[in-house]
């Protein structure tokens, strides 16, 4: 993250506009993701992770999805 293709407003962005999140925890979730790679970002019935999941990728977002 925060390299030439996101940078961290853009991933706080996706995290509110996308998950739902806080400005707090977008920036919290941010700078997990950029010290330890990873961070769950949102948790919920399985079409709609799907949804959320299609959503971040097409902003340019790396994300998996985790059963």
């Amino acid at each position: 993250m925060n390299d030439s293709k996101n940078t961290f407003l853009h991933v706080q962005q996706c995290l509110q506009e996308i998950c739902g999140h806080n400005h707090y925890q977008a920036i919290q979730c941010s700078h997990i993701i950029h010290q330890q790679g990873e961070c769950q970002v949102y948790s919920n019935k399985q079409d709609q992770c799907m949804f959320i999941y299609d959503e971040l990728l097409q902003n340019g977002l790396k994300v998996k999805l985790v059963k």
